[in-house]
């Protein structure tokens, strides 16, 4: 069967009994030295492919399949979560990717703030018990024996996994905490290794910087034998791609600066031509959208970030980190790098929960805050119609498959099951010359509106916002068309469905269910796709 005719049966399957079943093909992993099963790649569609409109999406298998994701940093690491309970959550809810930070940092060593005291964390280094450092010089077989094996149940589970390898947090933050103890810092390893470079008591510029060396040692050593392994034992595993580095550069002084970004496409680079696995990249921090931009980037400062990597070839796509609950906003930060060529992934969205830490980790106290949960869901939507992906933020929590963590799971579940519903890797944001494609849509359910896609063929209408008109009108080229508007807080059949024909073209009404059946915080979603007669 060819991609195009499993494309054509999906959509319709996906129409005509309204459900989603889930499923990926298997891939390979490294030889079972450590218990992992070894699936060999049958052809060249296996694993994560570019492809779509401009390149934009992932395919699996040959197969174009929409990913929703949970960043849960720690899940491979903390050998007090069982890893199979919670893929075996996500998976019962359509959830097919996962985020980790491959060394998950922010929890220090045994003794410090963040360390859970009864458990155990591992890293890729060994941590020396009696000096209670870590020794750069040894890698921990148990974290990436365990590590592996989470890969593989998440493979077999039908789950891709982003693995962060670098984070901002770690040389500007945690390097100056003295209750976060830092691999590359030389009070915690052995190798009494990383001094202070900056007047803050950061390691910014000595973490960027190619050549620091300090007592007789490289970082840029550690770092290549640091990525060298990850590539090493993850090289036979097709669910997964990477992300270089969470939120770089981060701060507003160093939009200005060449070094973090040398550095960056150093690397990407360097990943690039030892792997074909996807790397993306995070180069520009995080634009904070929910208080007039509070880091004080600007759009163009934004848009020239980018702009130093949309011709490389060694990168993927681009990562971002938004905090906003408006879907125009996102739209319009993004509008300059839609025709970039690059994937547009947002790896962590906001918080939708309140948290008590004073139980301390792994007992914090988590309850749903369902005006932040529908936030995200207009964040996800927002990330959505501008032909990206999203996934929703637990970071350093523990999932526990409780209320909360179910209704964000649903929340996923249902914007798979509704984006699935269209060939969405044809759909496009913009048209050729950059423009919106939301000046199709007259009359609107909502105060705000975004549209994706393929004109003739499928789109995909976001509205949130008060309520306006019990009905959308949106302009369509002649033909049948078929359209469902759909509730993207849970998955369930179509809130309502209509048929519409077009002798020329022109615009058509198609009314929206009546208020009361959504919601306008978590918004309405109208997906309408060609149906020939």
């Amino acid at each position: 069967m060819t991609a195009e005719s499993a494309l054509s049966r999906r959509v319709s399957a996906l129409w005509a009994i309204g459900v989603l079943i889930v499923g990926l093909a298997g891939c390979a992993t490294r030889p079972p030295d450590d218990g992992t099963e070894n699936l060999p790649i049958d052809d060249d569609t296996a694993g994560l492919k570019r492809g779509g409109w401009q390149d934009r999406y992932f395919s699996y298998g040959g197969e174009f399949k929409y990913f929703v994701g949970f960043d849960l940093q720690q899940l491979h690491a903390d050998t007090g979560i069982d890893y199979r309970e919670k893929l075996d959550f996500l998976a019962a809810h359509d959830v097919n990717k996962v985020r980790i930070w491959l060394y998950p940092s922010f929890f220090g060593l045994p003794g410090d703030r963040n360390y859970p005291a009864n458990g155990r964390i591992l890293y890729p280094w060994r941590v020396d018990a009696n000096a209670n450092k870590f020794d750069l010089d040894q890698w921990d077989p148990e974290f990436w024996s365990r590590t592996r094996q989470f890969l593989a149940y998440a493979r077999q589970k039908g789950i891709i996994v982003e693995i962060s390898l670098f984070s901002i947090q770690e040389p500007r933050n945690y390097f100056r905490q003295r209750d976060v103890s830092y691999a590359f810092h030389h009070r915690d390893n052995l190798q009494d290794f990383g001094r202070p470079t900056d007047r803050n008591g950061a390691f910014m510029r000595g973490f960027f910087a190619l050549g620091y060396a300090d007592n007789g040692r490289t970082l840029h050593n550690f770092h290549a034998a640091y990525i060298d392994k990850a590539l090493i034992e993850f090289g036979d595993f097709d669910n997964i791609y990477y992300e270089l580095m969470n939120e770089a550069p981060g701060e507003r002084y160093w939009i200005r600066q060449e070094l973090p970004h040398s550095w960056l496409k150093y690397w990407l680079r360097y990943i690039a031509e030892k792997t074909e696995q996807p790397v993306t990249t995070h180069s520009t921090g995080f634009m904070d959208l929910r208080d007039n931009n509070r880091k004080g980037w600007t759009r163009a400062q934004f848009a020239a970030v980018g702009r130093r990597y949309w011709s490389d070839d060694h990168v993927d796509g681009f990562n971002f980190h938004f905090y906003s609950s408006d879907p125009a906003a996102i739209s319009m930060a993004l509008n300059v790098f839609q025709r970039s060529g690059l994937m547009l992934i947002c790896n962590e969205g906001d918080g939708y929960y309140d948290l008590d830490r004073s139980a301390g980790y792994p007992t914090y106290r988590i309850t749903l805050d369902v005006d932040r949960l529908y936030g995200e869901i207009r964040h996800a939507w927002g990330m959505m119609t501008a032909g990206g992906y999203y996934s929703i933020y637990f970071g350093p929590v523990p999932l526990v498959g409780d209320a909360t963590s179910t209704a964000a799971a649903e929340a996923m579940q249902a914007m798979r099951q509704i984006v699935e519903m269209t060939r969405f890797e044809a759909l496009r944001p913009v048209r050729d010359d950059g423009s919106e494609l939301d000046d199709l849509v007259s009359t609107w359910p909502g105060s705000g509106w975004q549209v994706i896609a393929d004109p003739g063929v499928g789109y995909l209408a976001y509205f949130w916002g008060d309520e306006q008109e019990n009905a959308a009108t949106i302009t369509l080229p002649a033909g049948h068309y078929r359209y469902a508007w759909m509730d993207p807080r849970s998955p369930g059949p179509a809130l309502a469905v209509g048929d519409v024909a077009l002798e020329a073209p022109g615009a058509v009404r198609m009314g929206a269910p009546q208020a009361g059946r959504w919601d306008s915080r978590a918004g309405l979603v109208l997906v309408i796709t060609a149906n020939p007669q």
